[in-house]
């Protein structure tokens, strides 16, 4: 017989209120294997029943046994912080999308990512490592990625507008619209 087979009624109450209560799966499978434990189910079964490591479910004992409930708890994930507030993206959504670069004191018609890296160095005094932070940031003002539509640069306005014109001539008489790309 276990150690945790021994536990008494109040706490066997508290373990199962925690499964209840929790949201997080990790927290309700650390639960649910010290409810089959306390229960008397040999370790081996509890692992297969719950498909993880037998070593796993002793770690979960054990931490169990120590800390009690708060042994069960999923700790927090500590991350990168964020170099930018919520404020701060807010105030970049609102500037990217209603301005152009050059009304922001930059040089260059549309927005891309050496102007927003340089537009968030001057004003926030922040610089990412990489591109693909620029970009996040792009997404999260709503902007989507596109690749711009070849133009072929040896092409003469005149033939283009001609082209237009007799491609309008030939195809006003059809009930179909002809899309062209010159």
């Amino acid at each position: 017989m276990t150690k945790l087979a021994q536990t008494p009624p109040e706490r066997i109450a508290e373990v199962k209120q925690f499964l209840n209560k929790t949201k997080d799966i990790h927290e309700k499978d650390r639960a649910r294997a010290i409810v089959k434990l306390i229960e008397g189910k040999r370790r081996r079964e509890v692992a297969d029943f719950l498909e993880v490591n037998i070593v796993t479910v002793d770690e979960w004992q054990r931490k169990f046994r120590r800390l009690g409930i708060a042994g069960l708890k999923s700790k927090p994930q500590i991350g990168n912080r964020h170099l930018l507030t919520r404020k701060q993206k807010d105030e970049i959504k609102q500037t990217i999308t209603k301005k152009r670069p050059e009304e922001a004191g930059l040089t260059g018609k549309f927005w891309n990512v050496p102007l927003l890296k340089t537009h968030v160095k001057n004003v926030y005094h922040v610089l990412y490592q990489s591109p693909e932070s620029y970009r996040r940031l792009f997404s999260y003002c709503g902007f989507t990625f596109h690749k711009p539509v070849k133009v072929n640069k040896k092409q003469r306005a005149h033939a283009r507008r001609r082209f237009e014109v007799t491609l309008k001539k030939r195809s006003d008489g059809t009930r179909e619209k002809a899309v062209w790309y010159w």
